[in-house]
């Protein structure tokens, strides 16, 4: 039995034998010019052009614009109009460029009532935006990842939930995954636009680093839902914030910086959450712990912030504790670091 959602995915997948209405046109005025010589035949010829231009300019169109974008139901702009599709399909697709410090892609459509900004997520050869709903259990996870850079395969999903995923090119692929029904996932995949990239903004920016160390991964965003000491699942209103960033003195694919740096409006400082202070640091109660080769410095109400800084110590001499603290004295946060809207630094220029 045929149905309307088999017809979709008909068209979708054969939508590279679309022909493109742009230069068949150009064909055809060409005809039509040489065929004015005639008179006679002349006004034949440019009525059979015009049809012949409608007919294939048409379904072009309509193979283009995915028929999710139009039955999906309501829901809100994000970043922009939606993408036509083809660059999710591979038939006009942009190289994509993995950028430690941006995003490659933006998403224009998202289910009514979510996070419009979510988190922005950037690792060596993967690029990821999640976003949060109306409930705690939301999921909503966007990615475009290079299997030979990223270590991770095709069939990978980018977070739990059901998973729709689109071909880009080469080794280049385009995943979303959530708990929305199968609808709205495909309308999310047909709306990214592989042709707008997005900076990643941060309330801070690095005075000093060990030489050498570049950004290799980082994420900045705003969410609703956390989790406090009991297990239970919460709603901050406004959003809570958070950034970091990933450094190394040389680039490791799939693994991230050996150096991170992370600051976040959601106070991790409870005895409850496992992580007293245990000392003081820039005036501010703090905490420093060095163990199974991973040394982890935070300040706890740091200009309303949880200010850390980490470090892989095994094959890092030169991440000491000093070295640990002379980063965290160099950190500048932003006149207001609270205000999502203030996150206007970025690491490192």
């Amino acid at each position: 039995m045929i149905t309307e959602d088999g017809l979709r995915e008909t068209l979708r997948w054969h939508e590279r034998l679309a022909p493109d209405a742009a230069p068949v046109a150009a064909r055809i005025a060409a005809g039509v010019r040489t065929r004015r010589r005639h008179r006679a035949a002349g006004a034949i010829a440019a009525v059979a052009a015009a049809a012949t231009v409608a007919a294939v300019a048409v379904p072009a169109l309509a193979l283009r614009a995915p028929a999710g974008h139009r039955a999906a139901g309501a829901g809100s702009a994000v970043t922009g109009p939606a993408a036509s599709g083809a660059a999710a399909s591979g038939a006009t697709a942009p190289a994509v460029r993995f950028d430690p410090l941006a995003i490659p892609f933006t998403v224009g459509w998202l289910p009514a009532g979510w996070h419009p900004r979510g988190t922005l997520d950037s690792k060596p050869g993967i690029a990821l935006r999640m976003y949060d709903g109306l409930r705690g259990a939301d999921e909503l996870a966007v990615q475009l990842w290079d299997t030979r850079l990223s270590g991770k395969s095709a069939a990978d999903p980018p977070a739990a939930g059901a998973v729709v995923r689109r071909h880009v090119h080469g080794d280049v692929w385009l995943a979303v995954a959530g708990t929305l029904p199968a609808a709205e996932l495909d309308r999310v995949l047909w709306s990214v636009d592989l042709r707008r990239s997005e900076q990643l903004t941060f309330p801070f920016r690095l005075t000093w680093v060990p030489a050498g160390y570049r950004p290799t991964d980082s994420d900045s965003g705003a969410h609703h839902w956390y989790g406090d000491a009991a297990g239970n699942t919460l709603r901050a209103d406004p959003p809570l914030l958070g950034a970091g960033l990933g450094l190394d003195s040389q680039r490791t694919p799939a693994a991230g910086g050996a150096l991170e740096v992370g600051v976040s409006t959601e106070d991790g400082s409870t005895a409850a959450k496992g992580s007293p202070a245990n000392s003081t640091f820039l005036g501010r109660p703090s905490r420093y712990e060095d163990s199974d080769g991973l040394a982890v410095l935070q300040v706890y109400g740091l200009r309303g912030m949880h200010v850390s800084v980490s470090a892989v110590r095994t094959g890092h001499p030169e991440l000491t504790r000093a070295a640990l603290e002379r980063v965290m004295r160099g950190v500048r946060l932003v006149d207001d670091p609270s205000r999502l809207a203030d996150w206007t630094d970025r690491p490192l220029g």
